[in-house]
């Protein structure tokens, strides 16, 4: 019997199907097993490389460790020498530290020594005569030359001595004397230094106003101030000559506390004998003199400042110290020092007021006025111009005053020359003083150790 075509078709077709299904299985076992095999291999080959790196590592962790243990003993031999440099360079440091000390020892209180020396011409329309009696109009003297000494005297106190040659006369000699000679005493071993302490035994210009602390030769003018040569004395050149005084006795120097870090309070007290003041020239020193100064220092910015200051000295006027004098003094200064100028420019100004109450046996007391005002500006590095302005009562009699209109002009070479010209014009109630025109010429020279420069001074 024929069969029917599509069963036949039906046939071929499950046959073709059969046979693809049995070729993809065996294709994808055999892709299994080639899989499989390959990932064997690589778990082979890491598991190479794992231990060729783990040799490796293992490698170089022992000689990682030698070269430590290397180190260590080079570091510790390196250590062992410096020791031994350290020791050997210390003792040769040593040895030279002592050689140095045994050769300067002799001069570490060997005094720092300074000279000064002043010259004076002047030019007068009018006879000039001196508190001597000496004639001191239109000549050229040399006023005085200074010899200063400082040292240090221990590590608690310095000390200084001050020893001028000075012209008494127009044509004398020149004279020795001790203007300055005492102890600084800065701390002491069972008291320390409390509120800054110091203290001056000896010979001293005090503090009575500012100026009659400067010496001669650190002046910004020729002459002194005219009420401090009335009030405080002058010598034998006259006005012309050192003014001021000196007080032997004991001077203590301290700070008081501070509202701000700009602004410094000062006191200063001290007592003493003095034969040379003028408010007690009659005394001759039998007496005693009391004074002290307070002072208030104010900065107002980097380059201007202030000072006020206060003073007062009482003592006796008489030979039999009955008679009281009380002197009262005012001081004020202003300082200008620009920055971005450098040492070009500058300016000061100030001035003191000075009053006297002098007890008489024969009447009330006297009470002279004297003041002075003063103003100078920096022109250039080395030359400085300034003014300035007096008024004084005379001691002996308030109603005579007297009036001195003044001008200067310095120059510096150095620290160590100085030139100045200056030009006075005087209005006075005494006749031998009225209308007297003086011209000034002035060198100051300066060897050996300089010292700090006056306040005035932009250097």
């Amino acid at each position: 019997m024929t069969q029917p075509p599509f069963l036949l078709l039906a046939a071929v077709l499950a046959t073709v199907t059969w046979t693809a299904a049995a070729a993809e299985s065996r294709e994808a076992q055999d892709e299994g097993d080639e899989i499989t095999q390959e990932l064997a291999a690589l778990r082979e080959e890491f598991e190479a490389i794992k231990a060729r790196y783990e040799a490796r590592l293992s490698a170089l962790e022992t000689k990682l460790q030698a070269m430590q243990k290397e180190r260590s003993l080079d570091v510790e031999e390196e250590l062992e020498r410096l020791e031994e440099r350290h020791d050997r360079d210390r003792e040769e440091l040593g040895g030279e530290i002592e050689k140095n000390r045994r050769a300067f020892a002799p001069l570490a209180f060997t005094p720092y020594i300074t000279m000064f020396g002043n010259l004076m011409g002047r030019r007068d329309n009018n006879m000039v005569i001196s508190p001597e009696g000496d004639p001191i109009d239109n000549r050229f003297v040399f006023r005085a030359g200074e010899f200063e000494l400082r040292a240090a005297v221990d590590p608690f106190a310095d000390a200084f001595l001050s020893i001028p040659l000075e012209a008494e006369s127009p044509g004398g000699p020149l004279e020795a004397d001790i203007e300055e000679g005492y102890v600084l005493i800065k701390r002491l071993p069972f008291l320390g230094s409390p509120w800054g302490l110091k203290l001056k035994p000896g010979k001293y210009r005090p503090e009575i106003g500012k100026n009659n602390l400067i010496h001669f030769h650190d002046l910004m003018w020729t002459s002194r101030p005219l009420p401090v040569a009335t009030f405080l004395g002058t010598e034998g050149l006259g006005e012309s000559a050192e003014a001021g005084f000196q007080v032997t006795g004991v001077n203590a120097d301290f700070f008081l506390p501070s509202p701000s870090l700009e602004t410094t309070l000062r006191m200063q007290l001290g007592f003493g004998t003095t034969g040379n003041l003028a408010v007690t020239e009659a005394n001759q020193g039998d007496d005693l003199v009391f004074y002290g100064r307070g002072s208030w220092y104010q900065r107002i910015s980097n380059s201007q400042a202030f000072e006020l200051g206060g003073s007062y000295l009482g003592g006796k006027n008489d030979p039999s110290g009955i008679l009281r004098t009380a002197l009262a003094v005012v001081d004020f200064t202003y300082t200008w020092k620009p920055g971005r100028s450098g040492l070009r420019r500058s300016f000061v100004g100030g001035g003191e007021f000075f009053y006297a109450s002098l007890e008489q046996s024969d009447g009330p007391s006297r009470t002279p006025l004297g003041y002075y005002l003063f103003a100078q500006y920096q022109l250039g590095r080395n030359l400085y111009l300034g003014g300035r302005y007096d008024f004084s009562q005379e001691l002996e009699n308030e109603r005579l005053d007297t009036q001195v209109w003044a001008g200067y002009l310095t120059y510096y070479t150095s620290e160590f020359l100085r030139f100045r010209l200056g030009g006075e014009h005087r209005l006075s109630d005494l006749p031998e003083k009225d209308g007297l025109n003086t011209l000034f010429f002035e060198l100051n020279f300066v060897f050996g150790v300089h010292p700090t420069e006056p306040y005035w001074v932009n250097r």
